[in-house]
C-alpha cells in the first residue's frame, strides 16, 4: 500500500510538470531502441563524442536540453539510423569538436545565405545558426519525415526546412555544409547534389563547399566538381574527414598552390 501512495504522489508530480508528456514520449523511445544506459555502459564512448548528457540549446529554447532529452535525440536518431542506414549514414549524431571543423573556414561576418545538406536531428544546424549573421538566412535539406519533425521545433525566422532531396538545391549561397554519406547514396543522386552544389556556389566570391564522409572513397566524386583539403576529426565516432572544397580556380601560377596553402 506504501508504494501505491508513493507512486501515485509521484504520478501527480510529473503530470504537474509541463513537460510530462514529451518526457513519457521520450521515455518509450529510449526504451524501445536500449539507448538509455548508453552513457553508463561506455563512459568512454561517451567522453570521445563530446557526453551523451547536456548539450547546446535549439534556438527558441530556454537554457540547455537536460541530458534526458539530449539521450532521447540520440535515441530516435540511432532507431532512424537501424531504419535507413544507407541514408542516414552514421549511428551517431556529430560531435561538437566534428561540428566545430565544419564550420570553420566559413566567414561568419560576411555570410548571407546558407545551405544545411541532410541536417538529421539539428545538431549541427543549431550550431550554424548560432553563429550567422542576423539578417542572414539558413535554408535546411532533410528528407527523413522523422528529423524534419524535429527540425520544425527549431523557432528561428531565418531557417527554412524543405523536405526533399538536395538534388534540387537551387539559387546561390555562401556557403554549403553537407552531411550526406554520398558513398553509400546511389551514385547518380550523390553526383546531382555535387553538381547543384556546385552551381549554387558559382554566384557567390569565395563560395565554399564543406562536406565530411568517414572514408577518402567520396574523393573521386569531390574532385569531379571541387578543388578541396582535407583534415581529420579523432573526436567523433567514428572519425571523419572534413573537405573544404571551392570552385576550380582560373589556370594562373600560384592560385591552386594558394588554396591549398
Amino acid at each position: 500500500m506504501k508504494g501505491k501512495d508513493s507512486g501515485a504522489a509521484l504520478q501527480k508530480r510529473l503530470e504537474a510538470h509541463p513537460e510530462s508528456k514529451a518526457r513519457k514520449n521520450h521515455a518509450k523511445t529510449l526504451l524501445r531502441t536500449g539507448t538509455d544506459s548508453l552513457s553508463r555502459r561506455f563512459p568512454a564512448l561517451a567522453a570521445l563524442h563530446g557526453g551523451f548528457g547536456g548539450g547546446p540549446a535549439l534556438p527558441g529554447r530556454i537554457g540547455a536540453m537536460t541530458a534526458f532529452q539530449t539521450l532521447s535525440r540520440k535515441a530516435s536518431y540511432l532507431r532512424e539510423f537501424m531504419r535507413t542506414p544507407r541514408e542516414i549514414g552514421s549511428i551517431l549524431p556529430s560531435s561538437r569538436y566534428l561540428c566545430r571543423e565544419m564550420l570553420a573556414a566559413i566567414d561568419w561576418k560576411s555570410a548571407v545565405s546558407l545551405v544545411e545538406l541532410g541536417a538529421a536531428e539539428g545538431v549541427l544546424t543549431a550550431r550554424i545558426l548560432k553563429r550567422m549573421r542576423p539578417d542572414a538566412s539558413l535554408t535546411v535539406y532533410e528528407i527523413r519525415p522523422e528529423f524534419v519533425r524535429v527540425l520544425r521545433e527549431i523557432r528561428d525566422p531565418r531557417l527554412t526546412i524543405c523536405d526533399h532531396s538536395a538534388e534540387f538545391l537551387s539559387g546561390n549561397h555562401d556557403a554549403i555544409i553537407s552531411s550526406l554519406p554520398l558513398v553509400t547514396l546511389p551514385k547518380r543522386v550523390a553526383l546531382r547534389v555535387l553538381n547543384a552544389s556546385m552551381k549554387a556556389i558559382a554566384g557567390r566570391h569565395g563560395g565554399l563547399f564543406v562536406q565530411y564522409q568517414y572514408s577518402s572513397l567520396a574523393e573521386r566524386f569531390l574532385s569531379r566538381f571541387f578543388v578541396w583539403r582535407k583534415t581529420f576529426v579523432l573526436r567523433n565516432v567514428p572519425p571523419a574527414h572534413v573537405y573544404t572544397c571551392r570552385l576550380r580556380p582560373p589556370a594562373a601560377p600560384g592560385s591552386l598552390r594558394s588554396f591549398l596553402g
